[in-house]
C-alpha cells in the first residue's frame, strides 16, 4: 500500500467500481491478483472450483518468481515449505540407472550465483503449497474479492466494455462478476470460457 493512501474496500464499492476481473485461481491468476492487491487495484477473482488443486504439478519458483514472492512479503513462508536441492537432473537409460546417470544443469542459479544478481534465490516448492498462501493473502486484502465456485461462462463485448456472465447466476450483469476490465492470465486452460470468449 502506498503511504498516505487508504485502500478502497470491496464492501465500500459497487460492483461497477471493480476495475479488473481475474479468471482462474491457478498459479497465474493468483499471482496476477496478488500483484494487483500489492498495487491497491480493486479486483474480483473467480474460480470455477470450490477448492484449490491438491496436486503438486509445478515444483519450482524461478529466481524472478521468488523476487515477486519477496515483494509480496511471502518469502519466509515459501522457504519454510521448500526443500534444498541441487539444480540438476540426471540423464539415464532407465530409472533404475539414475544413480549412475549424467548430471545436467536445469538452468536455475544456485544460492551463490543468485546472490550475485538478486536478494533471493529459486525455490523448490510444490504448487499445492504455494497456492493456499497466495489465496490466504488475497482473502485478507481489503480491496480484493475472491469467489470460488463461480464459473465464467461467457464474455460479451458491448459499448460499455466487456460484460461477463457466470454459471452461478446464468445471466449477464451478474452482481458477483461485472467489472470494467477483464484480466486474462496467460496460463489458463486452452478450452476455458475466458479464452474462447476473448478471441
Amino acid at each position: 500500500m502506498r503511504p498516505g493512501v487508504a485502500p478502497r474496500t470491496i464492501d465500500a464499492m459497487t460492483v461497477h467500481d471493480i476495475p479488473v476481473l481475474v479468471v482462474g485461481a491457478g498459479p497465474a491468476g493468483l499471482a496476477a491478483a496478488t500483484e494487483l492487491a500489492r498495487h491497491d487495484v480493486p479486483f474480483l477473482l473467480v474460480e470455477r472450483r470450490t477448492t484449490l488443486s491438491s496436486h503438486p504439478r509445478a515444483t519450482v519458483l524461478s529466481l524472478r518468481s521468488m523476487e515477486l514472492v519477496r515483494a509480496w512479503g511471502l518469502e519466509a513462508d515459501i522457504r519454510a515449505r521448500s526443500v534444498d536441492v541441487d539444480w540438476t537432473m540426471l540423464e539415464s537409460e532407465t530409472l533404475a540407472d539414475a544413480a549412475s546417470g549424467t548430471a545436467i544443469a536445469v538452468g536455475y542459479p544456485n544460492a551463490e550465483q543468485s546472490r550475485m544478481v538478486s536478494p533471493t534465490a529459486p525455490a523448490c516448492v510444490a504448487q499445492d503449497d504455494v497456492e493456499p498462501l497466495l489465496l490466504e493473502r488475497l482473502r485478507a486484502a481489503p480491496h480484493a474479492r475472491v469467489e470460488l465456485g463461480t464459473e465464467l461462462t461467457g464474455i460479451f463485448a458491448g459499448p460499455a466494455g466487456a460484460v461477463p456472465t457466470c454459471a452461478t447466476c446464468a445471466r449477464a450483469r451478474c452482481a458477483r462478476c461485472t467489472p470494467a476490465t477483464l484480466w486474462r492470465p496467460t496460463a489458463h486452460e486452452a478450452r476455458s470460457a475466458a479464452r474462447s470468449a476473448s478471441r
